[in-house]
């Protein structure tokens, strides 16, 4: 291949999204990683990049190895494709090399330095709640923040950017609750939804933060009138579709008409979710907006069986799941849903299933994979979990007869398989996926330790035998990482801790202490590093970098 008439002059050692890394990074033991090749030429313009350098139509021999170490075999491992494991303190030089027929050997370096992992964590301030997103530009990687009702831009190091500082959402209510942020697709900013006290109820609203104009808010709405679209919101999710039409979800506490003699009210046994899609991306107008119930089209609403108590959990409640896909489609888990009697439509029965739905701006589809497959009940409505960023639903549930932890594939058709036998029901299972390459692991409890397994293959096969950590684990959450790594984020009594674990040496990194309890937390990566921003059990909102 050429361009400009041009051989290939260099290759790079690259992240995913092309950016070169300079010539020497950090990494934490324990920690996986994948660097990525690219070729350049010079041409009449200036050098400029061919693709990918596995691209074998013009170059050879593409390849990926460790040339140096500090302590030999000991600090990294490095694979053909790319992929890394730091087994221990030192320093290494990986090299990139590739030959080509013009050009002959192709070679480039980075440094490696692995250091026993010691976060850098900076206090974000005492808050109640709050919501981050990440977004990637060419002048570096920005992050969304609401503190409370207040929203920041910061940079990677937590300093505020762009001139926003402590903008309030509403101006007309310091009361705003469940903001969630979520990332302009443009990259030009930041939309913010939250809920927000209007004549008695909570209403829906939506605020644009430019990175280049930002002031304040650029555009915002309400839902439409209370009469219309009663919303009591508890929980809101939202994004963005492949063509840029904004959708906001909102699960709310049913409006059930009968209620207290036929005035109405809300149903305190059960929620709804309420859908707010906006077909005019650049203008936001209210008369361009769409709003309406998810309905499964034969028994009309469709209901969660979720308590007042449940919806007021702030780490997250698991009974309703969302995962949004890179296609833009949203897809919703529900735990246990209500069936209204055909007979009499103010008597509902909850069933002990899982209703699964897809939304893509246009049609909601609606299917109960566990029941479809005679698989029998959910233990529980939190015995489950979803993962689909890859447009490619998969869950893990614990069955009630035996206990068995099962997991569910959705390619053509659904599809299971058996993961582990008699866990612990008490514990919802923990699915995620890297978003890099696809790994997927996948956590449970069992004779009160904590069990891991990993797919590679997007679940088609897994490890032997699972990884097992043995401690007194109450609660976790799972940091992706590529090559079949993770991190794993542990409440242990009142301490808070994160480890590294991998599916090639099969073993843990000692546990760092991040603070004491969690109630909630989002990560994001950065090249080689993680970002963990988590409210602990003191409610101070943190945000901690490994390396």
């Amino acid at each position: 291949m050429r361009m400009g008439g041009q051989a290939p002059s260099r290759v790079a050692i690259t992240t995913l999204e092309g950016e070169e890394y300079p010539e020497e990074i950090s990494m934490a033991t324990g920690m996986s990683h994948r660097f990525y090749s690219r070729a350049f030429v010079n041409t009449l313009s200036g050098e400029q990049s061919i693709g990918a350098a596995e691209q074998r139509d013009f170059l050879n021999d593409v390849a990926f190895d460790v040339i140096e170490e500090s302590s030999p075999g000991q600090v990294i491992q490095a694979e053909p494709n790319g992929c890394l494991w730091a087994r221990g303190p030192g320093q290494a030089v990986v090299r990139l090399s590739a030959y080509s027929l013009k050009k002959g050997q192709l070679e480039t370096f980075v440094k490696l330095n692995v250091a026993a992992s010691s976060p850098q964590t900076i206090s974000l301030g005492q808050v109640s709640d709050f919501s981050v997103a990440h977004l990637k530009t060419v002048n570096g990687t920005f992050y969304g923040l609401t503190r409370n009702n207040q929203f920041s831009i910061i940079n990677g190091e937590g300093n505020v950017v762009g001139g926003i500082q402590n903008v309030t959402l509403d101006a007309q209510s310091m009361d705003n609750k469940y903001a969630q942020v979520w990332k302009d697709i443009r990259n030009e900013g930041f939309f913010v939804s939250y809920s927000a006290p209007r004549q008695s109820q909570r209403r829906l609203s939506t605020g644009f933060f430019s990175l280049s104009q930002p002031a304040a808010p650029l555009l915002s709405f309400d839902n439409p009138d209370k009469n219309d679209a009663l919303l009591d919101i508890r929980k809101i999710v939202a994004g963005a579709l492949s063509n840029r039409t904004p959708v906001i979800l909102a699960v709310t506490r049913d409006w059930n008409p009968s209620a207290n003699n036929n005035p109405g009210g809300f149903d305190s046994a059960r929620v709804a979710v309420f859908a707010l899609v906006n077909q005019g991306f650049n203008t936001f107008q209210l008369n361009q907006s769409s709003y309406f119930y998810f309905s499964d089209g034969s028994s009309g609403v469709l209901k969660v069986a979720l308590t007042d108590v449940e919806l007021g959990q702030l780490f997250g409640d698991r009974v309703i799941q969302f995962s949004q896909g890179q296609s833009g489609h949203f897809y919703i888990g529900v735990g246990t849903y209500a069936v209204q009697d055909p007979n009499d439509r103010t008597k509902f029965t909850d069933k002990s299933d899982l209703k699964f739905m897809i939304y893509d701006g246009s049609q909601l589809v609606v299917e109960t994979p566990i029941s479809a497959l005679n698989l029998g009940e959910m233990a529980n409505k939190k015995a489950f979990s979803l993962e689909a960023s890859f447009d490619v639903p998969q869950i893990v549930f614990i069955r009630k007869s035996d206990k068995n932890l099962i997991f569910l594939q959705r390619a053509t058709a659904w599809k299971s398989a058996q993961l582990d036998t008699a866990v612990d029901d008490t514990f919802s299972p923990r699915l995620i996926a890297n978003n890099e390459d696809g790994t997927l692991v996948a956590a449970w409890k069992k004779n009160n330790k904590i069990y891991l397994q990993i797919s590679k293959d997007f679940g088609a096969t897994w490890l032997q035998n699972p990884l097992e950590l043995n401690a007194s684990v109450s609660d976790l959450e799972l940091v992706p990482l590529p090559c079949g790594g993770s991190g794993l984020v542990t409440v242990e009594g009142s301490d808070l801790n994160l480890r590294f674990f991998d599916d090639l040496f099969k073993t843990f990194s000692s546990a760092v202490k991040l603070g004491s309890g969690l109630k909630k937390i989002q990560t994001f990566r950065e090249r080689q590093m993680i970002k963990l921003f988590y409210l602990d059990g003191g409610g101070v909102l943190r945000m901690t970098s490994f390396p």
